[in-house]
């Protein structure tokens, strides 16, 4: 699904599943990383969303809203922390910075997947949701958060899924806890408007992504590179929680396709295959009339002396 808004194609993600390698069940994941090791008994392999559509499972679409996620849990004392966060490469720098116990002690929190807490509620990526309470995952307080690349030189940022997506030497990641801090109007980056990349070219069509993982014989790009070169933003979820969301760097950039670098790796492979099919079809070809010219020679060498050989 894919709306225009300021001549920018907006598009929302849609994520892969994990499957259970002995019942064959499935449950919406982010990345690979969030499958259980297929080594186990009761482990899972992973299918990004459009190799699930060509397997054929046909359960709801993987969304923001209905996507587990796991949480930066610290313990100190009688303090607990816990903080919903997408597990990334770096998530320890990224999402799980220190926090204090009781008594100001640093404490480095842990990235546990799909954890429950004690109040009974489950991280998912648009928000905290409770296993009893609905109504939580409403207030603006449960809402998952995310990190910021941040322009120093110019006060530009945009809401990114990791830094990653931070491209070039002046952009700097932001903590989620820390973004207020850059933004003129003083809120958080959560699902609506935070920025992912997305695939482009090969045999398939555009499609939102986290990562090169979730392409398939396409390329991906960046958020930065995903807007200027091709005129496309990804998000990672479709819901309006901030009415007057302020403007960010990926809404402002200018669309600017001659910027798009020569032929695409993936594209180099189509027209690579494409001239390969040709050189095979030209090689068989060339078989075929060498063959015939022999069997013609042959009959020609066979003939008896005055006689005429009768051409096909």
């Amino acid at each position: 699904m894919s709306l225009t808004v300021d001549s920018n194609q907006v598009h929302f993600a849609k994520f892969g599943r994990c499957e259970n390698i002995k019942t064959g069940k499935t449950r919406c994941a982010m990345t690979p990383e969030d499958c259980e090791p297929a080594r186990n008994d009761e482990g899972e392999r992973w299918f990004n969303d459009l190799r699930s559509k060509q397997k054929g499972i046909d359960d709801h679409e993987c969304k923001c809203e209905n996507t587990l996620m796991g949480a930066c849990v610290s313990v100190g004392g009688k303090k607990m922390g816990y903080e919903c966060a997408p597990r990334t490469k770096n998530v320890e720098e990224e999402y799980c910075s220190p926090k204090e116990d009781d008594s100001g002690n640093s404490i480095d929190p842990t990235y546990e997947i799909l954890p429950t807490n004690a109040a009974g509620t489950n991280c998912y990526c648009d928000a905290l949701q409770s296993v009893e309470d609905d109504s939580i995952r409403n207030s603006p307080s449960s809402m998952t958060k995310y990190g910021a690349c941040y322009n120093p030189a110019n006060g530009d940022f945009f809401c990114a899924y990791s830094s990653d997506y931070c491209q070039g030497e002046n952009h700097s990641w932001v903590h989620p806890d820390e973004v207020p801090e850059i933004r003129e109007d003083g809120g958080y980056c959560t699902c609506e408007q935070t920025h992912i990349g997305g695939c482009v070219g090969g045999m398939y069509p555009f499609h939102c992504a986290l990562s090169p993982e979730d392409c398939h014989w396409n390329e991906f790009f960046l958020p930065i590179d995903l807007k200027v070169q091709h005129n496309h933003a990804c998000m990672l979820c479709e819901r309006t929680v901030t009415l007057d969301p302020q403007p960010d760097e990926i809404k402002t950039l200018d669309f600017d396709p001659s910027t798009r670098s020569g032929l695409s790796f993936t594209a180099g492979i189509s027209i690579g295959a494409a001239v390969t099919v040709v050189a095979i079809a030209l090689c068989c070809a060339a078989r075929y009339c060498a063959r015939k010219d022999k069997e013609s020679g042959a009959t020609v060498e066979s003939a008896s002396p005055g006689s005429v050989p009768q051409l096909a």
